[in-house]
């Protein structure tokens, strides 16, 4: 669900993403579905968040504990119904 807009995308040909799709050997976009959007939140000046192009990785969970030391973001619910948000 990941959106396909690699030319105005920030990584600017140096996503690790595409990396890993091109050397798995995958070239065609399988997905279907309707896209989701989503609202970003502010997490503070050390993180980024942009939930529209979400891969659900955890790694602004991460960062936002281990690095900003951060307690109240985290991940709530299973599979593919996954929201990323503060504790309150």
């Amino acid at each position: 669900n990941h959106p396909h807009d690699c030319p105005v995308c920030d990584e600017g040909g140096e996503c690790q993403l595409q990396e890993m799709t091109v050397a798995g050997g995958h070239g065609m976009r399988r997905f279907r579905g309707k896209k989701a959007t989503y609202k970003n939140q502010d997490l503070g000046p050390f993180v980024q968040q942009e939930m529209n192009r979400c891969i659900t990785c955890y790694r602004c969970v991460r960062t936002y504990r281990d690095y900003c030391g951060g307690t109240d973001y985290g991940v709530f619910g299973s599979r593919n119904r996954v929201f990323y948000g503060r504790l309150q």
